[in-house]
């Protein structure tokens, strides 16, 4: 749906619709999944509108469809924006079904290894098995009990 902002401004209000164009993916109940101010490229627009069906999907629990939408955002849109977090969530949503945690490890290294720079690289490093990397900072041991630390 098109829609002009100072003609529309209580829904402009609503979704913070800041600028043209803004594009928002939403639940049949209105609220929004996902939204993006300005312009994308086709490729990115794609993905985009893709990861916000594959997260009803996720939303409605239906794990193997979601899966599969998530898995299909990365391999057809693989230089994308959207391809990492959907490789998050395809490896949750077979954790939600298979409750092996890993398959999500597994997953989540596939983030690490074909994302390096991304973000959601940085969101699973913990898990997945990464060393911290120069310049980022490394996890300290935790204390034993009654150590004092400076």
């Amino acid at each position: 749906m098109k829609l002009h902002v100072e003609e529309n401004a209580s829904l402009a209000e609503r979704y913070q619709a800041r600028f043209t164009p803004s594009i928002f993916v939403l639940r049949p109940n209105g609220e929004p999944i996902q939204g993006s101010s300005g312009f994308l490229p086709p490729d990115e627009f794609a993905a985009f509108v893709s990861l916000g069906w594959a997260k009803t999907l996720y939303d409605a629990r239906r794990w193997d469809e979601a899966a599969a939408a998530f898995e299909e955002i990365a391999g057809a849109w693989p230089e994308t924006d959207p391809a990492p977090e959907a490789l998050f969530w395809r490896a949750v949503a077979n954790y939600k079904k298979t409750k092996s945690v890993e398959a999500l490890k597994e997953g989540w290294r596939r983030i690490v290894e074909r994302y390096p720079q991304s973000v959601w690289r940085k969101k699973v490093s913990f898990a997945a098995g990464e060393e911290a990397r120069p310049g980022e900072p490394r996890e300290r041991a935790p204390r034993e009990p009654g150590e004092k630390g400076g």
